[in-house]
């Protein structure tokens, strides 16, 4: 089976301290198929995502963000 590797870029609608996002950047590592995440301190309200799309599905990164109380959508 090929991979089939997407990315998706999320807007996280709270301000998040850096604590906060590295715990959300560590549970998400923790998902199925996830193989990158990218964070820019200049823009902390957006995360990027690289995934296998054979594993993984946006909804399911946005959802894992809402369990910890934040919301998110996705921009791209």
């Amino acid at each position: 089976m090929n991979a089939k590797i997407a990315d998706v870029t999320l807007h996280i609608n709270e301000h998040l301290e850096q604590w906060q996002r590295n715990v959300l950047t560590d549970h998400l590592r923790m998902q199925s198929g996830v193989i990158t995440i990218d964070c820019n301190d200049k823009k902390p309200h957006l995360m990027t995502v690289g995934f296998n799309l054979n594993c993984a599905h946006p909804m399911n990164f946005i959802r894992m963000i809402e369990r910890h109380g934040y919301h998110a959508q996705r921009i791209s």
